[in-house]
C-alpha cells in the first residue's frame, strides 16, 4: 500500500506543469497536462523541429514536422498504445532531445528531463573550405569520413576524448567536384552531406 501511495505522489508530481528545457535556445518543451493517456505540451522557440514517438524497439509510431515561430501546442492521444516504454524525440538542425514516455493501462507520463540530448555537428562551406564544428561535452569518439563522387574513401579520422572538434578541409585542391562528409559520434550518424568543390 505504501508503494502505491508513493507511486501516486510521484505520478501527480510528474503530471503537474513542468518546464523541460534543453541546451541552448533552439527549442524547449513545456508539459502542460496529462489526462489519462493523453499528453499535452507546448514547443517553444522553435523554427523547424521534427517530433517523433518511438517504441522500445526504436520503431517509429508517429512522426511530424513542426514549422512554426514562437510557441506550438500539441496533444497526443496514446490510448491505442499498449503499456510500455516509449520515447518522444524532438530534433532540430542543431540538436536532438529524447524524453521517455511511460504508458500504463490508464496513464501516460512524459519524463521531466531528457533521457539523452545531443548537440549536432555543424558543417558548412566557406571559400572552398569545408569547416566542421562538433560540441562534444560527453567526450565520445567523433568519426569523420569523406568520400569522393565515386564513393571512394578519401579521408577518415577519429577524434578521441575531445570536448570540441574543429576541423577545416580544403576541397578545392581535390580531383572531383562533389564530396560526401559523414560525421558520427556516440554511435550515431548525425551528418551525411554532399558538398561541391565549385
Amino acid at each position: 500500500m505504501k508503494k502505491i501511495l508513493k507511486l501516486t505522489v510521484v505520478l501527480v508530481a510528474l503530471l503537474s506543469a513542468v518546464n523541460v528545457s534543453a541546451i541552448g535556445n533552439d527549442f524547449s518543451i513545456d508539459v502542460r497536462k496529462a489526462e489519462g493517456k493523453t499528453l499535452s505540451f507546448a514547443l517553444h522557440e522553435s523554427n523547424k523541429v521534427i517530433l517523433s514517438i518511438f517504441d522500445a524497439d526504436h520503431k517509429v509510431i508517429h512522426k511530424e514536422m513542426v514549422n512554426s515561430k514562437g510557441s506550438f501546442y500539441r496533444k497526443y492521444d496514446l490510448n491505442s498504445l499498449p503499456s510500455g516504454k516509449y520515447y518522444l524525440v524532438a530534433e532540430s538542425d542543431l540538436r536532438s532531445a529524447t524524453y521517455e514516455i511511460a504508458v500504463s493501462s490508464n496513464k501516460a507520463v512524459l519524463s521531466t528531463m531528457p533521457v539523452s540530448e545531443v548537440v549536432k555537428p555543424v558543417l558548412y562551406k566557406e571559400n572552398g573550405v569545408v569547416k566542421l564544428n562538433v560540441d562534444n561535452k560527453a567526450k565520445t569518439p567523433v568519426a569523420v569520413r569523406i568520400y569522393d563522387e565515386t564513393n571512394e574513401l578519401v579521408y577518415s579520422e577519429s577524434f578521441l576524448n575531445m570536448d570540441k572538434v574543429e576541423k577545416a578541409f580544403d576541397i578545392n585542391e581535390r580531383s572531383y567536384e562533389n564530396y560526401t562528409f559523414i560525421v558520427s559520434y556516440d554511435n550515431d550518424k548525425f551528418i551525411e552531406k554532399t558538398l561541391s568543390a565549385k
